[in-house]
């Protein structure tokens, strides 16, 4: 089967209303593409690298809260220590 002919057949498949977020998805593909390759993007790594504790998206979190933070700790590490 040609590659036009496996095109149209996904087409008969896909209803109309998934055909209306196409250009969504296209667009939200485009805009992820280029944050990838941003200086932000890199920027989020290394300060995510910073904490190897942590997993990425608590470390995401923390970049969000406080994006110049060196050291961070839980509540009771705060207390014993501090």
């Amino acid at each position: 089967m040609a590659k036009t002919e496996k095109t149209a057949e996904i087409t008969k498949k896909t209803s109309p209303s998934n055909q209306n977020n196409i250009p969504s998805l296209d667009n939200l593909f485009y805009k992820t593409g280029r944050y990838k390759r941003s200086a932000e993007y890199k920027d989020l790594l290394h300060f995510i690298r910073r904490f190897p504790y942590y997993s990425p998206y608590n470390a995401h979190l923390l970049y969000m809260q406080k994006p110049g933070c060196y050291y961070v700790a839980m509540a009771s590490t705060w207390e014993k220590e501090f």
